[in-house]
Parts: C-alpha cells; sequence; structure tokens
C-alpha cells in the first residue's frame, strides 16, 4: 500500500523495524505495542546507531549492523501515523528520514538520519538502560535527597549556623531542578514531541501540543495516576505564580504536576527561596522523585529491573 502523505513511509504494508525507544519492553514501547501483532529479534545490516543527546539515530555504515525488533502491525496506518508524531516527522526539519532495509531477504521500513556532523557515540545496539541519566538519575537523586529529607525539616532555626542550611536548600533547588529534566525525558518518551509536531495541509490535520498541554495529558495517564498513587503524594498544598500573588494557586489535589512545575519554575519567586515555603519545596521534592520512581518502575520493564532495590525516600509530614 503506498503512502504519499507527508511524514510517512511509501509503503504501509512493509514491517517496521525499531531500534531505539520503540523497541518491545522499551521506554516508548507502549506508543505502539497496541498495534504489534509479532515482533521478532532482527539485525539490519549497512547501519550504525549515532548516540547524541541520548537520542539514538541510525545512520549508514558499510560495515555496521544493529539490533533491533522488527514489529508486524494489525493497522498500518495508524500505527506509522502515531510514529511518526513521536519521532517529530511532520516538523518542517526532522531529524530523521524514511527509508527501507534489507533484514535477511525481507524489506522493512525504518527511520534513519545522515551522518552526523557532531561527535558522537557510535554503537551496534542501544538500551534506555545504557542512558546515563535514565539508569543512574533516580538512584543519585535519592542518594542526595534522603538526607536532606531528615535535616531541613526543621528549617533554618534548627541550623547552628545559617550558611549550613543555604547550602541545604540551594542543594535541594538543585535536585529539583535535574528531577524535572529527569521527568521531562521521560515524558517525551511516553508522549512524543511537543511543539508544532504536525503542520497542518490538505492531508494531514494540524497538531499543535505545548508543554503545558503535554502535562495535562501526563496528568491523566492512567499509569502516572497509579504511581501517584503509590507516592501517597500531599495533596494539601498549592503554588500560586510569581505574578498571581493573590491567587489561590494550582492545587496539588487538582493536578500535582502542574503544581510541582510551579515550585520548579518560580522557586526562587515570593519567598520560595527562604525558610517561611520550606516545606511545600520539600514536599515537591520527595512527592515527585516517590511519583517519578513508581512510574518508572510501572512503564519500563527495563528500568524497573535497574531499579528493583530502590525505595520511596519517607518525609515526616
Amino acid at each position: 500500500m503506498a503512502s504519499a502523505l507527508i511524514g510517512l513511509p511509501s509503503d504501509f504494508s512493509l514491517p517496521y523495524f525499531a531500534y531505539g525507544a520503540l523497541k518491545c519492553e522499551e521506554i516508548a514501547w507502549p506508543q505502539i505495542s497496541g498495534y504489534v501483532t509479532a515482533t521478532n529479534p532482527a539485525t539490519a545490516p549497512g547501519l550504525k546507531i549515532a548516540v547524541i543527546d541520548g537520542t539514538a539515530y541510525a545512520v549508514p555504515h558499510l560495515l555496521g549492523a544493529i539490533s533491533g525488533d522488527l514489529m508486524d502491525f494489525s493497522n498500518p496506518e495508524d500505527a506509522y501515523a502515531k510514529i511518526a508524531l513521536f519521532e517529530g516527522m511532520y516538523r518542517r526539519h526532522p531529524s530523521y528520514e524514511w527509508a527501507v532495509v534489507q533484514i535477511s531477504g525481507q524489506s522493512a521500513n525504518i527511520l534513519r538520519s545522515p551522518q552526523p556532523r557532531q561527535i558522537a557515540e557510535f554503537v551496534n545496539s542501544w538500551s534506555v538502560v545504557d542512558d546515563p541519566v535514565f539508569s543512574h538519575g533516580l538512584r543519585w537523586i535519592r542518594q542526595e535527597l534522603e538526607p536532606l529529607a531528615s535535616r531541613l525539616p526543621d528549617g533554618i532555626h534548627s541550623y547552628p549556623q545559617k550558611s549550613d542550611y543555604w547550602s541545604d536548600y540551594f542543594r535541594l533547588q538543585s535536585l529539583i531542578a535535574f528531577q524535572y529534566s529527569y521527568h521531562e525525558r521521560v515524558e517525551t518518551y511516553r508522549l512524543g514531541a511537543t511543539n508544532e509536531d504536525k503542520d497542518s495541509d490538505s492531508a494531514n490535520p494540524g497538531v499543535r501540543r505545548g508543554m503545558k498541554n503535554r502535562r495535562l495529558e501526563m496528568s491523566q495517564d492512567p499509569d502516572f495516576l497509579r504511581a501517584l498513587e503509590l507516592a501517597q503524594i500531599d495533596r494539601s498544598f498549592s503554588i500560586r505564580g510569581y505574578r498571581h500573588p493573590g491567587s489561590d494557586g494550582v492545587s496539588a489535589d487538582r493536578n500535582p504536576l502542574e503544581s510541582w512545575y510551579r515550585v520548579r519554575s518560580n522557586i526562587a519567586h515570593h519567598g520560595k527561596g527562604s525558610e517561611w515555603e520550606l516545606k511545600k519545596v520539600l514536599t515537591v521534592a520527595v512527592d515527585h522523585f516517590n511519583t517519578l520512581l513508581e512510574f518508572v518502575k510501572i512503564t519500563s520493564p527495563r528500568l524497573a529491573e535497574t531499579y528493583k532495590d530502590l525505595t520511596q525516600v519517607k518525609l515526616e509530614r
């Protein structure tokens, strides 16, 4: 079946070769798993995987061969449309192009890239557990957060030296910034690309999803809601925007992800950089970490194995 739609492969009838985050049991596997009728490990010749900014790109290589999964779809048109949206293929300047590769005498669609101009790591296979942020990040956060959750709850007056308090507090701010960086990467793999995902034309309806839209989508994800339950978050506080001092703010009970984001974005504004807002900031750090840990364990079998010994951080409420 031929396709003339922008951003999609020319032949929907061919199977798809996945070598990155869309492989079976990888972090973005739920994006397409509902369409897959069969998946088999396979090797694609003539390619290497260039890892750039944590993302895997198949690039031409005369002597190379990369491992991945060969997939058949029950509804190829919808499956390929989902892949194209996830990988940003509707953008004006996508990072990939559709190509056909021969695997054991069988043709398959693949997303590949030109040779990178910048320095890249070249590998034969990629998994989320090979990514240092994904595979070590939560362990490092917990290592740093647990002692802060023990020392900080009594506030600045429990510190003989105020400089020691601020040192701990600034460390907490840094942790929150890193946690949200981790969160946004998880969110990207879970939901796909964001701004100007898909241009509108006669064949393709336009798609415009910004970061705020994606936070709302993430907050309604059934697995994320389950992770919130397991984390037993504090829903009793709200955070206001720094330009709206008279408002009640966003309630953690209504949308914890949005209220946490406001702490991350406005952490130095209207007193949150002082002892008066310490409890909220510390609560967000702990609740966000615990939720991230549970969400990753639910959604990524490979990361679940990596973090199987990691437990939640406890905070005295």
